[in-house]
């Protein structure tokens, strides 16, 4: 759990970030291929068979917005995954004693989906727009509201009340979060491009180029959401002193 602090220490966060993400990496990582997937699927659709390669605005905005409702939705089965692996991890945060299950995630998942779906829509949305204005607005309104998604599926709250919730969870921390997403998107800013580097060309090329892409990116989306899943977790220890031990999230 959280140090006994009254802010986010993200070295601690992203110590166990690690070893988290490498526990539950047969579940967790599958899960982020296919919320990268889904984006990256509009874009080959429309662009195959077509000579040019450049995606008009109306399609890379629903690619964008895609993109961050996918993640959020990955969130949702994140929040869950990191839970027993935190509750059983060693005090220094290396070693970790247990996994999720993908049966007990889409137990879990199942009952709260709809809700799920609601908050994932309207802060993807939000997030998605700000991206297409410009990145940083995009990744200050993470800040705002990336905790939406864990309060909706542990503290079981509606949309507004999640966003209400969201803001008070991350107020004061809101300079430790921003920063860690400012890290994460630009691994994935500057990764994903990369590895892709090859869709410059078309035909199979271009379409495995892609998927290469999307396996770097679904990396970098697990890593990201085992990261926000410890925040939220750690911020109610740090707002509400409630630990690992004390709560019970199903």
């Amino acid at each position: 759990m959280a140090k006994d602090a009254a802010s986010l220490d993200i070295n601690f966060v992203l110590k166990r970030a690690f070893p988290v993400l490498f526990k539950n990496f047969p579940i967790i990582f599958p899960l982020a291929v296919l919320a990268a997937f889904i984006p990256v699927s509009v874009e080959i659709v429309y662009l195959w068979g077509k000579e040019s390669l450049i995606i008009p605005p109306r399609v890379e905005l629903c690619v964008l917005l895609l993109q961050s409702v996918s993640f959020m939705l990955l969130l949702g089965a994140a929040v869950y995954i990191v839970y027993p692996s935190l509750r059983t991890i060693s005090p220094d945060g290396r070693s970790v004693g247990q996994s999720a299950s993908f049966a007990e995630t889409l137990h879990w998942c199942r009952p709260r989906f709809v809700p799920l779906l609601q908050v994932a829509l309207a802060a993807g949305v939000l997030i998605g727009l700000g991206n297409q204005a410009l990145l940083l607005p995009g990744i200050i309104l993470v800040s705002f509201f990336v905790m939406t998604v864990p309060v909706c599926m542990v503290e079981h709250l509606g949309v507004r009340d999640s966003f209400t919730r969201s803001k008070q969870l991350a107020y004061g921390n809101r300079l430790e979060i921003f920063l860690l997403q400012l890290v994460m998107a630009s691994l994935i800013i500057v990764a994903v491009p990369a590895v892709a580097s090859g869709y410059i060309e078309k035909g199979t090329f271009f379409v495995w180029a892609k998927l290469l892409a999307v396996l770097v990116s679904g990396l970098l989306q697990a890593m990201s959401a085992i990261v926000f899943s410890i925040i939220y977790y750690d911020l109610r220890f740090i707002k509400d002193g409630i630990n690992l031990d004390n709560l019970d999230i199903d």
